[in-house]
């Protein structure tokens, strides 16, 4: 899945203004393929490495003039660390077929979704990659388990 960065303000007259919290806050989610006249956001960019094919004409933020950034949102299926390995492998096999389906990639590209379907080991790798580079992000925030 990808970041996509869809509040900036685009310049509102008074009579445009919402009240909060007497109304709701309109979000631009999830992105109509035709655009989206919303009047209190526009999206400006996305978080993902490269342009999202579901919105071909927003730049990336590294695009925008942030050189090297990415942030984006994944998702994957975890089992406990006992689990036999012919089953963690046979699961991966089972998810990988189900990813190539057409149908399957369709519906996660109309989200912006970039399917991946990797191994468990390359699986594993990223997400101790992305541990490694949010670690000090959270700890810089003083964030805390609660």
């Amino acid at each position: 899945m990808w970041l996509a960065f869809a509040l900036a303000a685009c310049g509102l007259s008074g009579a445009h203004a919402q009240t909060y919290p007497s109304r709701p806050i309109r979000l631009i989610a999830p992105f109509p393929p035709s655009g989206s006249t919303d009047l209190l956001a526009r999206l400006i960019a996305v978080g993902t490495t490269k342009r999202l094919a579901v919105l071909p004409d927003v730049p990336t933020v590294a695009e925008s003039g942030v050189p090297g950034y990415e942030a984006t949102q994944w998702y994957g299926i975890l089992a406990p660390a006992a689990t036999p390995r012919e089953l963690v492998l046979r699961l991966n096999a089972e998810i990988v077929r189900a990813l190539r389906q057409p149908a399957v990639r369709e519906r996660l590209a109309a989200d912006g979704t970039v399917p991946v379907g990797n191994t468990p080991e390359e699986f594993g790798a990223h997400i101790k990659a992305e541990i490694a580079r949010w670690a000090p992000v959270v700890k810089a925030s003083g964030a805390r388990p609660e």
